[in-house]
């Protein structure tokens, strides 16, 4: 899921487009979600597969 918030979502879709091959997933996990909400940077929610 990506949490994009209000407003300038495409400038958030393409910050995601650009971090997205940087995030390493840990064995046995997977990306529960991604929040693009911050101004700069982003959270990623990890869970168990």
């Amino acid at each position: 899921m990506l949490k994009l918030g209000r407003g300038e979502w495409k400038s958030k879709l393409e910050r995601f487009v650009t971090i997205y091959p940087q995030i390493e997933v840990e064995e046995g996990k997977r990306i529960d979600y991604v929040d693009l909400r911050y101004t700069s940077g982003a959270a990623v929610g990890m869970t168990d597969e």
